[in-house]
């Protein structure tokens, strides 16, 4: 698999992996740790999408803490997000580690080629791109298989968390995947310039809770765009 330029391809039906996070099935942990740790994810999730990002990080540590070591689907649905928050917040080597975590407990699952490890190939190719490591990064790309039906694709602005100005490309990008990148976009065009001009990163960002079928996420985060922009002194 090589990478490709901007492309668009047929919709393809796509389930919300934040949604397949709420399913939360906790085998071998205590009916305690259980409600505990299955209480911080979605706590963590909720802030995550309210856009309290170091809520939602606390929230997924100490639901990370409270899960049962033995339970590998628990864990696994707490590092995904863990590691999605990680990336927001620019912490890139925190979500790096998260997210190698994640793919060990991934592959015991699922063989080299199945799809479903596709995610966090793609999550920590991003990552690694981020910190520098290049050859890591394009063997991530190359172990990416492809999907049926193929995913809509796009060119990703990979931002620096510590200098907007600085940013990477990252084509073939599947859009599906990009959530967290698109997240982390915004908020740091927010903090550098101000919300009232951020208006094309929040747009990136409901392009894909579109693709993810959270229409109802995106029509909020228009309206929030639209109060921005009321709110906003004339001329700018």
């Amino acid at each position: 698999m090589s990478p490709r330029g901007a492309a668009v391809r047929r919709r393809p039906c796509v389930a919300s992996a934040l949604a397949i996070l709420l399913v939360f099935a906790g085998a071998g942990s205590s009916p305690a740790e259980d409600r505990a740790a299955k209480r911080l994810l979605r706590s963590g999730l909720d802030r995550y999408r309210a856009f309290d990002y170091e809520g939602a990080a606390e929230d997924l540590r100490n639901g990370l803490a409270a899960a049962s070591a033995d339970d590998e689907k628990g864990n696994t649905l707490v590092l995904r997000a863990l590691g999605d928050v990680c990336v927001v917040l620019g912490r890139d080597a925190d979500a790096e580690s998260t997210y190698r975590r994640l793919l060990d407990l991934e592959r015991k699952r699922h063989a080299p080629g199945d799809p479903a490890l596709n995610a966090t190939r793609w999550a920590l190719y991003a990552v690694e791109t981020a910190l520098g490591r290049h050859e890591e990064a394009g063997r991530l790309f190359r172990e990416v298989v492809d999907e049926s039906p193929r995913a809509i694709v796009t060119t990703l602005v990979l931002v620096d968390t510590a200098d907007i100005n600085k940013v990477t490309l990252l084509s073939g990008f599947p859009v599906k995947y990009s959530e967290a990148l698109a997240r982390r976009a915004l908020r740091v065009h927010e903090r550098v310039y101000g919300a009232d001009r951020a208006a094309a990163p929040a747009a990136r960002l409901a392009v894909v809770l579109r693709e993810l079928h959270r229409d109802d996420e995106a029509s909020r985060l228009d309206a929030r765009l639209r109060a921005v922009g009321e709110r906003a002194p004339a001329g700018q």
